[in-house]
């Protein structure tokens, strides 16, 4: 059993991450975790209110992903919601139900240390590979 983390990794005038997990529905925990914690401090961000939010699945794994990893930044950005922590609520052949914990966003609160404007398709994966899954994903910034 894989210990399932995220690395931030360093790239040309940009950040990523790099992430491994047991289970599909542990990436992409990760990888918005990973997400958070390049924008925010995570230690500020309360979990006091949540969210469910479905990830559709579906035969592209990247597409879904990039599709989840996209949902996540326009809920920071245009809903003002920071998240905390993440759970798997359920998940089926067609999608995973998160339940994300945070709270809105508070200016005399929480500090942006990074904008993340995009998710890039440069060196952009998600794979299983003996039984562990990986990913790595390269943020514009």
């Amino acid at each position: 059993m894989t210990k399932s983390s995220y690395e931030i990794i360093d790239h040309t005038a940009d950040t990523g991450l790099l992430i491994v997990a047991d289970t599909l529905s542990d990436i992409y925990i990760q990888a918005t975790l990973g997400m958070m914690d390049i924008m925010f401090d995570i230690n500020t961000i309360r979990p006091i209110k949540m969210m469910n939010q479905p990830a559709r699945l579906s035969y592209n794994n990247e597409e879904n992903f990039r599709a989840w990893l996209e949902t996540c930044l326009h809920i920071v950005f245009m809903d003002e919601f920071l998240f905390h922590s993440i759970t798997t609520l359920r998940s089926t052949t067609d999608k995973i139900v998160f339940s994300i914990y945070g709270e809105p966003f508070d200016k005399n609160q929480h500090a942006l240390l990074t904008e993340i404007k995009a998710i890039t398709y440069h060196d952009f994966f998600i794979r299983r590979n003996n039984g562990t899954w990986e990913a790595q994903v390269i943020f514009d910034i």
